[in-house]
């Protein structure tokens, strides 16, 4: 731990002097640092690292480009976070269709996949095959028994046929196709021509095990699922 924490500072230390060669002006107060160790003993130990004479703060949960990651990367802080702003956000579609805004059938729903689904679904190819992926149902629910109207005895089926929205198993498992056909064969893809070390988990479900499908085809591909 001790040589992790020396070779982190020297890397504050190159970074200082980028800062300070480049006119930049660092802010220590916002920056956040993390490490995720596979020893079971380290689990809880903290960074304290220094910068610019100012602690830098240890988050044990930090956000990347809006994923919540965790030591194990079962996602299941991100599933709670994510659920919590789902519901904020059915909360307000309820309201809307509580009132005369939106006397369309399809304003509703269009709405519901802009403010609920488009949260619950972001970056879901990443943790589709989470099992605290199922978290972000019950919400999803919701949202379709707001804009169907239709109460809870609604078995799930109906109600997501009443709604013309695919369920959220189906659309997850849709969206893991078409990332993995973008990182086939699109150039530009970070993925793109990656070579994956052996899986070593059987009880790991792997982002290259998911089927290729393109993306003009996604809504066809949730009609055969």
């Amino acid at each position: 731990m001790n040589g992790c924490v020396s070779s982190t500072s020297k890397i504050d230390q190159v970074r200082t002097n980028f800062y300070t060669e480049n006119s930049l002006n660092a802010n220590p107060s916002k920056t956040q640092v993390c490490a995720f160790h596979p020893n079971n003993h380290q689990a809880n130990t903290k960074l304290e690292i220094i910068w610019n004479d100012q602690p830098l703060k240890y988050d044990e949960h930090p956000v990347y480009l809006g994923v919540t990651l965790d030591r194990t990367l079962s996602f299941s802080q991100h599933a709670m976070n994510v659920k919590a702003k789902v519901a904020a956000r059915n909360s307000l579609l309820r309201k809307l269709a509580n009132s005369n805004w939106g006397a369309g059938p399809k304003t509703p729903r269009t709405t519901a996949l802009a403010l609920s689904y488009s949260k619950a679904e972001y970056s879901s190819a990443v943790w589709a095959r989470s099992c605290h992926a199922k978290k972000f149902d019950a919400e999803l629910n919701n949202a379709c028994r707001i804009v169907t109207g239709q109460l809870r005895p609604t078995t799930l089926p109906l109600l997501y046929r009443t709604a013309r929205i695919a369920p959220p198993d189906i659309r997850r498992q849709t969206h893991g196709s078409t990332e993995k056909r973008k990182h086939e064969t699109d150039l530009r893809h970070p993925l793109f021509d990656h070579s994956y070390p052996r899986a070593r988990l059987k009880s790991r479900k792997s982002f290259r095990t998911v089927e290729s499908v393109q993306p003009d085809q996604a809504a066809s591909h949730r009609l055969e699922l």
